[in-house]
């Protein structure tokens, strides 16, 4: 309750923690917050939202963790976000995409499905680009088209749009 101007909250080998307190959410001031080796957390709050100044979030080694809030969409300053090693995370919420300045994810080895790590790295690469085309550069284009093509299910008419938008080309 009175730590409003607190800015950094580190938070290592927490083995008990299963939850976090909803009053989290009144640390506004916070910008980093780092949880590892809490192998008890199940959940976070949906006040997580609410830290609106956040720029860093990491949740490494967090082996219980099953989901993360809808509201972490509402962290729009958020640039970094580490998941790794969260090995009961198996999907992200469909807010993810509203993470305007999310430039980083580190997902190694965390328990997410291949579609979903590549549904966060494409929503980085729009943000990098801040454009809706093709979101990778000639030098990405073999691994890129993979795992671009890989997070659509569109068929072949899917397939051609995304090369003709990534030659700048209408497809018709």
């Amino acid at each position: 309750r009175h730590m409003h101007s607190l800015t950094k909250l580190i938070l290592l080998n927490c083995k008990s923690l299963a939850t976090l307190p909803d009053s989290i959410g009144h640390l506004q001031a916070l910008t980093v917050f780092k949880l590892s080796y809490c192998t008890s957390l199940i959940e976070l709050p949906k006040t997580i939202g609410q830290l609106r100044s956040l720029t860093m979030f990491k949740l490494s080694f967090c082996k219980s963790l099953r989901k993360l809030p809808e509201s972490i969409g509402q962290l729009v300053i958020l640039k970094e976000l580490g998941l790794k090693k969260c090995k009961s995370l198996k999907s992200l919420p469909n807010s993810i995409k509203g993470m305007k300045s999310l430039e980083k994810c580190e997902s190694l080895a965390s328990g997410l499905p291949e579609e979903e790590i590549c549904r966060v790295n494409r929503v980085i690469e729009i943000n990098r680009n801040r454009s809706e085309r093709f979101p990778y550069t000639p030098n990405q284009l073999d691994v890129g088209l993979m795992l671009y093509i890989m997070s659509l299910k569109q068929g072949e008419t899917g397939i051609r749009q995304i090369i003709a938008d990534y030659l700048g080309v209408s497809y018709t």
